[in-house]
């Protein structure tokens, strides 16, 4: 399951959120961020592969942090951003109790 969350950066940039459910862990996990320059439609994501201090880390932990801490690089996305995108998919995963009849 993928949630995508977009939003507008305070530069104009758009930030595209990508949200998971992680079966192993059972839990929700930012799984791509993609940036979308003011006045420019092709994005620009981080490539992981490509970085070896990534793949020598073992634990998902480790590789998730690292690729927060990558993420909150980019000058004008906050943990606030990545923490509404969380919030926001599990908010959409809530059941929706309003049809149940009521006594």
């Amino acid at each position: 399951m993928y949630d995508k969350t977009e939003i507008v950066l305070n530069n104009g940039d758009k930030c595209i959120i990508y949200v998971r459910f992680n079966d192993l862990y059972k839990q929700l996990v930012i799984n791509d961020v993609d940036f979308i320059p003011k006045g420019n439609r092709n994005k620009e994501s981080y490539n992981f592969n490509d970085d070896m201090v990534f793949r020598r880390l073992n634990s998902f932990e480790e590789r998730y942090q690292y690729k927060l801490k990558k993420y909150l690089e980019h000058p004008h996305l906050t943990k606030e951003h990545l923490l509404g995108a969380l919030n926001k998919t599990w908010e959409s995963l809530k059941p929706n109790l309003d049809f149940l009849p009521t006594e």
